[in-house]
């Protein structure tokens, strides 16, 4: 185990109150948005900037690896009884991209631990800029899950997720040693 993970563990942040409070406060957050699906209007505004963050991780996936995106469109669409908070048509999907742009949104999960440890951690509790930044964390981890529709465009190109799966296992493995 690398000496600054060991230290961390043994005397660092796992230890502290405040850590504790703000994942709890985050877990309650995400737990929270779900409930307010009942609430239409509510749950989209409520949810709106980790909808803005999934969009933009679909659309800036896209740019790099060459799908030629069209901007995301952030207005809410019914699709029979379900809800769509957003989209991004993606004019050039290739067996080459489609995974990474399906997958983007798990980008948001290393984007919200940073956004904590640089700068929300050190805020008072009593600071409104640090519930304001829970919050937002709390969107990011929320809005870091795939929708069912990113699922499907995996579902076409597997064969490509499972080589991409290989080649991630072999260098971790790689690595280790």
């Amino acid at each position: 185990m690398p000496q600054w993970l060991h230290n961390w563990i043994v005397d660092g942040l796992p230890h502290s109150p405040r850590l504790w409070l703000d994942l709890i406060t985050i877990i309650f957050v995400v737990l929270l948005s779900g409930r307010l699906t009942r609430y239409k209007w509510l749950f989209i505004i409520f949810v709106l900037p980790g909808t803005i963050a999934h969009e933009l991780s679909h659309w800036s996936m896209a740019l790099i690896f060459g799908g030629r995106p069209q901007p995301p469109s952030l207005w809410p669409q019914t699709e029979g009884q379900r809800w769509t908070l957003g989209h991004v048509v993606i004019r050039n999907p290739r067996w080459y991209n489609l995974s990474q742009i399906a997958l983007a949104p798990l980008l948001l999960l290393p984007l919200a631990t940073v956004a904590y440890w640089h700068w929300l951690r050190f805020y008072p509790l009593i600071a409104w800029r640090h519930w304001l930044g829970l919050y937002c964390i709390a969107m990011l981890v929320r809005s870091s899950i795939p929708s069912p529709e990113d699922f499907r465009l995996l579902l076409r190109y597997r064969l490509v997720l499972l080589v991409l799966g290989g080649l991630g296992l072999g260098l971790l493995i790689a690595l280790r040693k």
